[in-house]
């Protein structure tokens, strides 16, 4: 799987780093669902929405796909560099995140997005692509 994001050009290495190692940083490698011989590129363009997350802003695109998206962090976010991934599964979602920024600043993000539903991600996409139009 391939994603792209315009307008953060740190974002494209690290998911080229995410597509090739298949590492990442706050979810269990094993929870990852295996990428499918000729599966699409995920595209990530639309937007950006900006969303406060553990005190700090976050850039969220929301992919073609209408139903995941990337939030990335951005300078001045202590987080930078890092970017979260999340799809809609069921009810709830999976949620996996990649960089090298500051834990305390991506750790607080990350458990706020985790305790998001389904519902909350179709919410977090409409505002990217609002975001997007405006």
């Amino acid at each position: 799987m391939h994603i792209t994001c315009p307008g953060v050009a740190l974002i494209a290495a690290l998911v080229a780093l995410w597509s090739d190692a298949r590492q990442f940083a706050l979810a269990d490698a094993a929870s990852l669902p295996e990428p499918q011989a000729g599966q699409a590129e995920l595209q990530c363009q639309t937007g950006p929405a900006t969303k406060h997350l553990g005190g700090n802003d976050w850039a969220v695109y929301a992919c073609a796909d209408g139903r995941s998206v990337v939030v990335a962090a951005g300078a001045p976010n202590p987080a930078s560099p890092f970017f979260f991934i999340i799809q809609p599964d069921g009810d709830g979602i999976i949620l996996y995140g990649e960089g090298t920024g500051d834990k305390a600043a991506t750790e607080p993000a990350y458990n706020a997005l985790l305790a998001m539903s389904a519902t909350d991600l179709a919410e977090l996409h409409q505002q990217a692509v609002a975001a997007a139009r405006q």
